[in-house]
Protein backbone atom coordinates (compact mmCIF):
# COMPACT_ATOMS: atom_id res chain seq x y z
CA UNK A 1 0.00 0.00 0.00
CA UNK A 2 1.04 3.53 -0.82
CA UNK A 3 0.17 7.02 0.59
CA UNK A 4 0.47 10.32 -1.79
CA UNK A 5 0.95 13.62 -0.75
CA UNK A 6 0.38 15.78 -3.73
CA UNK A 7 1.23 19.35 -2.67
CA UNK A 8 4.37 18.71 -2.22
CA UNK A 9 4.91 15.45 -4.32
CA UNK A 10 5.83 12.71 -1.87
CA UNK A 11 5.07 8.89 -2.21
CA UNK A 12 5.42 6.78 1.27
CA UNK A 13 5.11 3.23 1.45
CA UNK A 14 3.42 1.63 4.13
CA UNK A 15 5.66 -0.48 6.49
CA UNK A 16 5.49 -3.03 9.60
CA UNK A 17 8.82 -1.81 11.15
CA UNK A 18 9.66 1.67 12.51
CA UNK A 19 6.03 1.74 13.33
CA UNK A 20 3.87 4.88 14.06
CA UNK A 21 1.29 2.95 15.59
CA UNK A 22 -0.67 -0.53 15.72
CA UNK A 23 -4.17 -0.90 14.10
CA UNK A 24 -6.17 -4.28 13.45
CA UNK A 25 -3.21 -6.31 14.75
CA UNK A 26 -0.60 -5.00 11.91
CA UNK A 27 2.21 -2.04 12.60
CA UNK A 28 1.68 0.88 10.62
CA UNK A 29 5.18 2.53 9.12
CA UNK A 30 5.41 4.95 6.37
CA UNK A 31 8.70 4.70 4.56
CA UNK A 32 9.50 7.69 1.85
CA UNK A 33 10.25 6.35 -1.57
CA UNK A 34 9.68 9.37 -3.71
CA UNK A 35 9.99 12.85 -2.71
CA UNK A 36 11.65 15.20 -0.26
CA UNK A 37 9.95 15.02 3.08
CA UNK A 38 10.27 15.59 6.72
CA UNK A 39 9.09 14.32 10.16
CA UNK A 40 5.87 17.02 9.72
CA UNK A 41 4.43 16.07 6.69
CA UNK A 42 5.01 12.27 7.35
CA UNK A 43 3.11 12.72 10.56
CA UNK A 44 0.67 14.14 8.93
CA UNK A 45 0.08 11.66 6.45
CA UNK A 46 0.27 8.68 9.62
CA UNK A 47 -2.78 11.29 11.12
CA UNK A 48 -4.43 10.50 7.75
CA UNK A 49 -4.52 7.04 7.49
CA UNK A 50 -5.21 6.21 11.02
CA UNK A 51 -8.26 8.90 10.76
CA UNK A 52 -9.64 6.84 7.13
CA UNK A 53 -9.21 3.11 8.93
CA UNK A 54 -10.69 4.55 11.89
CA UNK A 55 -13.85 5.71 9.94
CA UNK A 56 -13.95 2.77 7.21
CA UNK A 57 -14.43 0.66 10.70
CA UNK A 58 -16.68 2.72 12.11
CA UNK A 59 -19.37 2.60 8.83
CA UNK A 60 -18.74 -1.31 9.06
Amino acid sequence: MFVVCTMPLVVWKVVEDDAYYNWGGRNWGFQCVYGKVDKKLTDKAADWVRGELVSKRMKS
